[in-house]
């Protein structure tokens, strides 16, 4: 049994008070921050993080609250990563390019026209703030602009009931905003001819790649990349990131029901990028069993027997292929007709 230890403590980048469990199977810390958002962190990470510049900590906090409003989970921060997530591409290098994730922060928290949306000022990270007096200037700077209208009412339906944890206003977006955000977005994906590929890095499904997949996109005008064949020194999983948030458009092939692969296209789907699923018949049926020979005496066994896809997607329009000739005709011809 799993030995947790549950406390609070403050957060280590944004110094509001936590929620925190110790997972002492794992030496790490599992934090809930209402600014940051969930992460973990190792002694190691802790004790490192002590050392950064205060003016760098609020960057961290934003880079963590974007994955946890992208819907992903953040790495385990140690000492080796830190570096490298305050060099991630994902965060912004300039105040514009921070009033660009307030705006693009507005947007995911939008589902209809003229929806309000609670903003909290001491929730400095949904912005990369260093502070609540930077946040309220953020939010003055677009609200000049027409992007976003303040609520003047004291009570606004759907929040009645809303409890006050610290100085909030409510605000929406206008025509202008929302004409902003895809502007931002094109600026994302102007000029790159980039598809990402997500996929099983079996030696089958590569043979698939090599032959069909890549060839099936660079014949529809586009550019592959698998990580695989990039070379690189940083974290892998920062890596993926920054070559999704460059891309076009990705191809997801659920072939072997990779959790990798359900994560970058979900990354990619909440970055607004098309994303074109693809599975072989079997597996997306489950019908199909995985063997392997085993070590002892050389006989084939069964290691796993796969479910249907996760409920979440199997809905979407996949390209359920039979053979290698049959992916590369109808990927090529899905690339053609969606992406411009």
């Amino acid at each position: 049994m799993i030995k947790i230890k549950e406390y609070k403590e403050d957060c280590v980048f944004c110094g509001r008070q936590a929620n925190s469990k110790y997972n002492f199977e794992t030496e790490s810390h599992i934090i809930n921050c209402e600014n940051c958002g969930d992460y973990k962190i190792n002694m190691e990470g802790t004790s490192s993080v002590q050392t950064i510049p205060v003016d760098q900590k609020h960057i961290i906090a934003g880079y963590l609250r974007e994955l946890n409003e992208l819907g992903l989970e953040a790495p385990l921060i140690t000492s080796e990563n830190i570096d490298i997530i305050l060099s991630s591409s994902m965060i912004p290098k300039t105040v514009l390019e921070k009033l660009d994730k307030l705006l693009l922060y507005f947007e995911r928290n939008t589902t209809y026209i003229y929806q309000w949306v609670s903003i909290n000022y001491e929730h400095t990270a949904i912005a990369y703030a260093k502070s609540s007096e930077e946040l309220k200037n953020m939010i003055e700077a677009i609200e000049n602009n027409d992007y976003i209208f303040k609520c003047n009412e004291p009570r606004v339906r759907g929040f009645e009931n809303e409890e006050s944890n610290g100085e909030k206003e409510k605000y929406r977006l206008t025509l202008e905003g929302l004409s902003e955000i895809n502007e931002i977005k094109d600026e994302q994906v102007i000029d790159t001819k980039q598809c990402f590929v997500a996929m099983w890095f079996g030696d089958q499904m590569m043979e698939v790649y090599n032959n069909h997949i890549s060839k099936a996109i660079r014949d529809s005008g586009f550019e592959p990349l698998i990580i695989s064949a990039k070379e690189h020194n940083n974290d892998i999983c920062d890596e993926i990131i920054a070559e999704i948030r460059k891309s076009k458009f990705l191809v997801a092939d659920l072939t072997g029901f990779r959790g990798g692969v359900y994560y970058e296209a979900g990354f990619a789907y909440g970055l607004g990028l098309p994303v074109i699923y693809t599975c072989k018949k079997g597996w997306f049926t489950g019908d199909v069993e995985v063997r392997a020979k085993r070590a002892d005496t050389g006989k084939d066994v069964i290691i796993e027997s796969p479910n249907n896809l996760h409920f979440d997607i199997e809905h979407f329009n996949f390209i359920i292929w039979e053979d290698e000739e049959d992916l590369y005709k109808r990927l090529k011809n899905r690339i053609e007709a969606t992406i411009r």
